[in-house]
């Protein structure tokens, strides 16, 4: 499938699966969607944060527990699985997660890697 061709698949999609579904989701996040939407995306960065800053500077000496309480850790991984699961539960409300299922090979098989923070995959 070309470039044009894998667009307009998407295109069809969206307008199958989630264009009939964004009045609903939008009437339920009405008055909240951006506040709820930056706070979750608060929360899952600054998790994010914590959780990186471990993996890269944590090493055998025990340094990470003087630096990192167990509650904010216990805190991080919380602020992590709500807000995914807020990222999942409005995907799957949008209709994303029925034209993914229905269509995942074909979907799939138009996706390219591309360079990402200057790793190239």
């Amino acid at each position: 499938m070309t470039d044009e061709e894998y667009r307009e698949f998407l295109t069809f999609l969206f307008e199958r699966y989630v264009r009939p579904r964004l009045p609903r989701v939008r009437r339920r996040f009405h008055h909240h969607m951006m506040e709820e939407w930056c706070y979750h995306l608060d929360q899952v960065q600054q998790a994010s944060h914590v959780l990186r800053y471990i993996e890269a500077y944590c090493d055998d000496n025990g340094d990470i527990y003087r630096t990192f309480t167990l509650e904010r850790l216990t805190r991080a991984v919380s602020d992590t699985r709500y807000s995914l699961e807020f990222s999942d539960r409005t995907a799957e409300e949008a209709g994303f997660l029925d034209a993914f299922e229905a269509h995942a090979d074909d979907i799939l098989s138009g996706l390219q890697p591309q360079l990402c923070f200057g790793v190239q995959y």
